[in-house]
């Protein structure tokens, strides 16, 4: 897990379609150790599309701020907080 800011928390995991049954993907956990909130994030691959980690890792860091309800001030740290820590272009 990588500390972001405002005391949030995030992880990345891939999702291999034998575990799911249904397409690989990537999760993503989004935690906030002050307010004890935490939220997961899923994005799973189209049939005919090819994985892609960095697209990956944005839908699913996007949907799990979007269920925690963050304001768009923090999203917008939280976002240049995980860019600035996380390899996007792997």
């Amino acid at each position: 897990m990588l500390q972001l800011a405002y005391g949030y928390t995030v992880g990345f995991r891939h999702v291999p379609d034998e575990i799911n049954g249904i397409h690989p993907g990537t999760e993503c956990i989004v935690a906030n150790e002050e307010t004890q909130e935490s939220a997961m994030g899923v994005s799973f691959v189209h049939p005919h599309d090819q994985f892609c980690k960095v697209t990956g890792r944005k839908v699913a860091f996007a949907k799990a701020l979007k269920k925690l309800g963050i304001k768009r001030n923090r999203r917008r740290m939280l976002w240049r907080r995980l860019f600035n820590q996380v390899r996007f272009a792997d």
